[in-house]
């Protein structure tokens, strides 16, 4: 069963996600070929705190996984038949902003501002349930099993 945010957490989340993130990350573009979810073969993944698997893990129940399985270490969200992710719309501060290595900049690197930025979905975390931890994606996916 997917873990449950509170409905005035959900909301600040994804506005946050919504306004502030997604606009730090607007200047960069992305080929749309999907190696920054082939974890397996980039050796990094996405970290994630609590909130922001709670906010994947009810997509991605609603939109199982293909039968055609992806290669060993793929994202959990990643449909290798699309090359997409299942959950685009709900997808958490730290699958927002890993880039892979074929982003381009189309402006200032947003490292910095994605930094200053983290403190927000870190703090809701800590008021959710206390934990600050940031796991891997695939370690919430396991956990999940």
């Amino acid at each position: 069963m997917p873990t449950r945010l509170a409905p005035d957490l959900e909301r600040k989340l994804r506005g946050l996600h919504q306004q502030r993130t997604d606009a730090i990350c607007a200047a960069w573009t992305f080929p749309g070929q999907a190696r920054c979810s082939r974890f397996g073969l980039t050796g990094r993944q996405p970290e994630l705190w609590s909130i922001g698997w709670a906010l994947l893990e009810r997509p991605l129940l609603q939109r199982p996984a293909p039968k055609e399985a992806g290669a060993p270490g793929d994202c959990p969200a990643f449909d290798p038949a699309t090359r997409r992710c299942r959950a685009s719309g709900d997808r958490p501060f730290g699958c927002r902003t890993h880039f892979c290595d074929e982003a381009q900049p189309w402006g200032k690197n947003p490292r910095s501002d994605i930094l200053a930025q983290a403190r927000e979905p870190a703090a809701l975390a800590e008021s959710a349930d206390g934990n600050v931890r940031l796991l891997p994606i695939r370690a919430w996916a396991q956990l999940s099993d």
